[in-house]
Parts: C-alpha cells; sequence; structure tokens
C-alpha cells in the first residue's frame, strides 16, 4: 500500500494523487473542527454551554418555513409547503393621559385574504408595568367581553370554542412584557377585531413625563439544551403550560421558549406597511408645558382646551420601534408632591409621589471601580452594536486616574479584558479603547456566564491603601434572551455591594429585563434608541452614578396600609418616590410622613392625604406592585405553589392578566361550517428598526452553528467526492 509522504523535499512535485490525499485529509479535518466547536475569533473563554445544533436545526426550519417577504399581499409557506394567504394586521393604540396614570386601548384588526377558515396567533409586547384589565373580542358592532380565568381552565374554554366553531380570543401572558394573542374562526375574507384595555404608569424624572409603549420584539436567545417540557427542572415556573408553535424547542433553562419565539419580516422601508400603527392620545397634564414630543416618531400636536390631541403625522407607522412619549412642564409648574386616590369594592386606595431633595453643593468624588459588561451578540448586529460601543466608550471617558475598572465582552461565550481590574492610567484605557473599536457583533446571547464573571471581578491590588472603591457595574445589551428567570435569580444571590446599571439598546429592547435587573441591582436603567441619544443618556445615567442617594426611605401613611413596593429602594438624583398603598382603619391626621438619609443627614417631609377621591386605575396599579412583589419570590427561591396559592386569588379579585390567569372571550354561537376544518397562522412581528439581518432566518440571538453545521457539510461532501476520484483513479 502507498503511503501517504511526510514531508515534502525542497523542489520535489508530488503527484497529484498524493496531492488529493493530502487535500482530502485536510478537509475531514477542517470539518471535523466545525462539527466538533465553532472558532471563536475573539479567543474567548468558554462559557456555559449554548443551544445544542439540534435546536438550532429546528429554528432554521421552522422560521424559515414561516418567514414573510412580501407587502400586504403576503403568502406564507407553511409546514405542509402549500401557499397560504397570510393574515394582515392592523393596530390602533389609544391613551388617555392624567398625572401619573394612562389608561390604553390597543386595538388589533385581524384580515383574513384567503379562502379558509383560519385562526391567528400572535406574540404580542406590552409595557411591562402595565396591569392590563380587560381584553374584548369584537366582530362587527358586537362586542363580547372577555373574562379572566385560571390560565388552564381559560385555555380550555377557548380550545373547546376552536373545535366547536365558535369565534373566540384567547390572551395569556408569558412574561410581564410578553402576551399572546389567539383569535380562533375567523371567516374567509373576513375580520375579527381584539381590543386589549390596560392602565399603565407614567414615569417622572429629571422634570420629564414619559411613557414607553414597545410595538415589536427583538427575537430572543434560548440558551440550553433541548430537554422535554414535562421533565424540565425548575429552572423555570411549572405553572406555564408548554406548548406552544415558536421557532424554538424548550430547554432546560427555557422550557416555555416555544411560548416566547415568533416568525419576523423585515422592517418596512415603503408603504404599503406590514404591521401598521395607528395612534390617538389625549393629554390632560393639568399644568402648563413646555414641550411635548416622541423620541423616534413625528407626530401631529393638535391644542386643546383642557390639553393636547396627538397623532402620528403620517398617519400611520411601521411597529418596528418603541413608541416614547415625553412632555416638559414649565418650570416652575414642575410638581413636587401629588396623592391620587381611588375607591375598588369598599376599599381605598392611594399613589403618592414625592420629589426628594437635591444636592446644594458639590459632592466629593468617590474612588470607584467600574465593570462594563458589553453585549456582542448577534442580535446586537447592525446599529445596535455601534450604540453600544459609543455608549462604552463615552464610560470610559469618565474615568480618573484613581479609579479601576475591567471589561466584560460576551456572545456565545465570554472574555474579561484584564485577569484583574486595573488603573484608569492612559496605557490600560487606551487598551480597552482598541479592544472595544475591533468588536462586532455575531453569534448567540450567553448571558448568565458572563454576568456571573462581571459579579465576581474584585480589585486585586498590594498598592491599595485607601477603602475599597465603590463597585458599579454598568450592563450594555438588547436584553434579547428568554431565560431572565435565571438571571433574576443570579442577581438576588450574588450580587454584593455593586450597584447595577442597565444600557438598553435599540429600537426594539427587553424594557422588563432592563429594568427589573437595575431594580435587583440597586441602580436605575437608561436606553439609546439612536446614535444622538448616546451622549445624554450616558450623562444622565453618570450623574446618577456620581450624586447622592436618598436612602433608608420609609412612608408612614395615616391608618393601617399595605404599600409597595416594599421595601423602597434607593433613589438617584432627579428619581421621585412613588408608592402605592391599600388603606384601611381610621385615618391618623391624614397625613402621610416620609423619611430618610440624604447626604449624611436625616431628611423627613410630610404631604396631606384627601379624605376622598375618583382616580381610575390606582386600584390595579395597586395589585399589578403587590402581584409583581409576590413574582419576584421565586428569583429567591421561594416554592412555585406557595406564590401562586397567593398571587391567583389577587390577579382573579382585580381582573389582572398574569402567569396564572387569562382572559378569554367566546361568541355563543358556532359559525363555522360542519365539516370546514380551521388551519392555524402565525402572524409575524416586523424586525426592530435598525437591526441587521442574519445570515439565516433563524432567530436574531441565535448562534452561528447552522452556517458552521452548512460549511463542515459541505466539506465533507467535497472530501467524499475526491475519495471517489481517487478510488477510480487507483482503477486505472
Amino acid at each position: 500500500m502507498e503511503m501517504l509522504p511526510t514531508m515534502k523535499r525542497p523542489g520535489e512535485v508530488w503527484p497529484w494523487p498524493s496531492r488529493r490525499r493530502w487535500l482530502f485529509a485536510a478537509l475531514v479535518l477542517i470539518a471535523t473542527g466545525l462539527l466538533l466547536g465553532k472558532v471563536d475569533a475573539s479567543n474567548a473563554q468558554p462559557a456555559a454551554p449554548g443551544v445544542a445544533p439540534a435546536q438550532e436545526l429546528a429554528a432554521v426550519d421552522k422560521s424559515i418555513g414561516e418567514e414573510t417577504v412580501g407587502g400586504p399581499r403576503l403568502r406564507l409557506h407553511g409546514s405542509s409547503a402549500s401557499i397560504q394567504d397570510a393574515l394582515q394586521l392592523e393596530s390602533r393604540l389609544e391613551l388617555q393621559i392624567s398625572g401619573l396614570l394612562a389608561s390604553a386601548t390597543l386595538l388589533q384588526t385581524f384580515h383574513n385574504p384567503g379562502q379558509e377558515w383560519v385562526e391567528a396567533e400572535y406574540l404580542l409586547p406590552l409595557p411591562h408595568e402595565a396591569a392590563v384589565t380587560q381584553m374584548e373580542l369584537r366582530v362587527g358592532e358586537r362586542v363580547i367581553l372577555g373574562e379572566i380565568r385560571e390560565r388552564a381552565e381559560a385555555r380550555q374554554v377557548y380550545d373547546a370554542a376552536r373545535r366547536a366553531g365558535k369565534r373566540s380570543a384567547l390572551l395569556e401572558q408569558q412574561r410581564p412584557h410578553l402576551f399572546t394573542t389567539r383569535v380562533a374562526n375567523i371567516p374567509p375574507g373576513e375580520e375579527i377585531a381584539v381590543a386589549v384595555h390596560m392602565v399603565l404608569p407614567v414615569r417622572y424624572e429629571d422634570g420629564e413625563f414619559s411613557l414607553r409603549f414597545p410595538t415589536t420584539v427583538t427575537a430572543p436567545y434560548i440558551p440550553g439544551f433541548p430537554h422535554p417540557p414535562a421533565q424540565s427542572p425548575l429552572a423555570m415556573p411549572t405553572w406555564l403550560p408548554l406548548d406552544g408553535s415558536g421557532w424554538a424547542t424548550a430547554t432546560q433553562a427555557v422550557p416555555d421558549a416555544p411560548l416566547l419565539t415568533a416568525p419576523q419580516q423585515r422592517s418596512a422601508t415603503e408603504t404599503p406597511l406590514e404591521n401598521p400603527l395607528s395612534l390617538k392620545v389625549e393629554l390632560r397634564p393639568g399644568i402648563p408645558l413646555a414641550e411635548v414630543d416622541a423620541r423616534y416618531h413625528t407626530l401631529a400636536i393638535d391644542r386643546r382646551d383642557e390639553g393636547f390631541e396627538l397623532a402620528f403625522s403620517e398617519g400611520t407607522v411601521e411597529m418596528d420601534r418603541d413608541l416614547v412619549l415625553s412632555w416638559r412642564p414649565q418650570e416652575r409648574h414642575r410638581p413636587q408632591a401629588a396623592v391620587f386616590q381611588e375607591t375598588f369594592e369598599g376599599e381605598r386606595y392611594a399613589m403618592m409621589m414625592l420629589l426628594p431633595p437635591v444636592a446644594d453643593a458639590p459632592v466629593p468624588r468617590q474612588r470607584r471601580e467600574l465593570v462594563l459588561v458589553l453585549d456582542v451578540s448577534g442580535s446586537m448586529q447592525g446599529a445596535p452594536i455601534r450604540q453600544a460601543k459609543q455608549a462604552v466608550a463615552f464610560a470610559l471617558d469618565t474615568l480618573q486616574p484613581e479609579d479601576y475598572f475591567n471589561l466584560v465582552v460576551f456572545n456565545d461565550r465570554h472574555r474579561v479584558l484584564f485577569g484583574q481590574s486595573r488603573l484608569a492610567d492612559e496605557a490600560a484605557l487606551d487598551e480597552a479603547r482598541r479592544f472595544v473599536a475591533s468588536l462586532s457583533a455575531d453569534r448567540g446571547t450567553e448571558m448568565l456566564p458572563a454576568l456571573s464573571a462581571a459579579l465576581s471581578l474584585s480589585v486585586i491590588d498590594a498598592d491599595l491603601e485607601s477603602a475599597s472603591p465603590l463597585r458599579q457595574l454598568i450592563f450594555v445589551t438588547d436584553g434579547a434572551v428568554g431565560n431572565e428567570h435565571e438571571l433574576m435569580a443570579l442577581l438576588e444571590r450574588h450580587r454584593g455591594d455593586a450597584r447595577l446599571f442597565t444600557v438598553g439598546i435599540g429600537s426594539a429592547p427587553n424594557n422588563y429585563f432592563m429594568h427589573e435587573a437595575a431594580r435587583s441591582g440597586r441602580g436605575s436603567a437608561v436606553f439609546i434608541g439612536q446614535a444622538s441619544e448616546v451622549s445624554p443618556q450616558m450623562r444622565r445615567l453618570f450623574a446618577d452614578i456620581q450624586q447622592p442617594m436618598v436612602t433608608n426611605l420609609n412612608v408612614d401613611w395615616p391608618g393601617s396600609a399595605e404599600a409597595y413596593p416594599a421595601p423602597i429602594p434607593d433613589l438617584y438624583a432627579g428619581q421621585p418616590l412613588i408608592q402605592l398603598a391599600r388603606l384601611s382603619g381610621p385615618l391618623r391626621e391624614g397625613r402621610i410622613r416620609v423619611t430618610g438619609t440624604f447626604a449624611d443627614r436625616h431628611w423627613e417631609q410630610q404631604l396631606a392625604l384627601p379624605r376622598e377621591g375618583d382616580d381610575a386605575g390606582v386600584a390595579a396599579t395597586w395589585a399589578r406592585r403587590k402581584l409583581d412583589g409576590l413574582l419576584r419570590e421565586l428569583h429567591r427561591g421561594i416554592p412555585t405553589e406557595e406564590v401562586r396559592s397567593r398571587a391567583l386569588p389577587l390577579a382573579l379579585k382585580f381582573s389582572l392578566a398574569s402567569p396564572f390567569t387569562s382572559f378569554v372571550a367566546v361568541e355563543q354561537e358556532p359559525r363555522r361550517p360542519e365539516g370546514a376544518s380551521v388551519s392555524g397562522r402565525k402572524v409575524p412581528n416586523t424586525r426592530p428598526q435598525g437591526q441587521a439581518a442574519q445570515r439565516f432566518a433563524f432567530a436574531q440571538g441565535a448562534t452561528s452553528a447552522p452556517l458552521n453545521l452548512a460549511l463542515a457539510l459541505a466539506c465533507l461532501g467535497l472530501a467524499v467526492l475526491m475519495l471517489r476520484l481517487q478510488r477510480r483513479d487507483s482503477w486505472v
């Protein structure tokens, strides 16, 4: 047998069969490497295992089958390979804003242009702090009110109505910011509308009121290995129904992954729009305003006697970015305190807002250790990664020579720039800037090991003689993950003395995760949706970091009160204290007493509690805050059934959508002809504005394993072809 040559002597030319053997061996080695692991250009250290190849291939297969490619006459290629007419979705958002609460109705109309009876399924993003209090099914002029039911019972009612041919709708909460709308038995050539009613808080900070409403979803990365849902460990609460038809399969980390993942269509750049949204806002501020604006949209503003009416100047816009409204009162009319009240089922509920003091003198700067955590995963491609790198560069420029810093970057692996935090001298800063400039976004989003590494970093310096620096983490990401529960549990266990500040990147970040992570880390959150916001938003963040906080806050309500949030978090400069309470018993002088510590001094203020009030939404908002507190106990390891036993009666009493309750609406008479079938259709969300398309039609947060697998198979195929040629030559 002829042996493969081990070395070629100078001037010697190998015969073609020998060279072919060497090429065959090289291709096999390359293919083996691609199959066994992914090449990491950044030489990142390995993290916990990510999405297994089997799951990724399932994601590719499903999302390719459902991706849309056209305008309003979209046609979907279903799993049966038959061409289907795509459902068309039109949305209208109506807002009534007064004081610190807004009443919102989102009306979504599902059009069926095809010739079959269909069932629509849509992944619906909503504000994570909203109290969803009602759902309606609208068929022509008829309105069918939804009923709040225990989640499993609501699903059973809906499924029975769908099979019976009755027009019906179901609204389920998957996460505080993600819901699923299902609408059954939409007739050929007709439409059915679903209205979702909610109450949501208005933010007031740095003298500006604002309201944020999401319109689309950044597709989440699903970490972990495929795992049968019925056998999934308690990585996520097991009360979730684990069926669903998303592009991702269940994993041990995210057993409800099929419920969180939906197809996406490209962001529209011209008419007709894919997912059109219209807007009507009634703004009744009660005080003179200096400015009204929408951060990412153009408004038509009509001034009225009692306030303003707002709409999109274009009439309709694409649902591809968050809607952010803001209004700023005139300087001398900025509120300092306010109390709102509502009576619900014979009980009084109150909402109190109070602005704490501001520093009247420059604050001595404290030495600090700044750990920057930067997401460079695939969902950050395009405008998001450019904004994120600018934000990190801004943070590096704020460091002083006496500060320490480090940098953690991650996709499906993570890398720590320095073995230990370094003094912020010019050499270290230049190295960090060059490193950040070289980064690009790709692959998956293994956030857990990166966050764990950042929390475990510490300053190790023999020359450190003064007190330990103030430790601060700044987490720059779009939050596009499905394992929020794991991440919150990690923060609860290991946050230590560090404070975590989050910077939400992109036009459709995971607002729930960004705010919840900052709350758990005793920090604050800012958002950057376009390049022009990097400087003002980062400047605002560092103003929070460097100002003294109001700590040890306590609110003494008159009489007996059950108040939330509890305990009250520390407040940064410009942030108001907001607390909601259920009041009972006799009123003690009708005064609310607030105390705290500010600039190392005791601070106290009192404000009057009116004896009456009729501010709709206060009771529902109180119930939602209590529900949020109960659900956070899951992150602390409290058994699911214990939490559910307290949360379910609360959600049913106040008619709130929750992880344990859903809304279902059913038309009484069957409409679908006997013998006619109903087929499912998934209505796609629009890809967030500015986010680059991926190389494959899988979730934006998915890893590059499908590409590696395709390359590996190509190499193996070429190697097999060459082997066949070699064998043929040997017979000649």
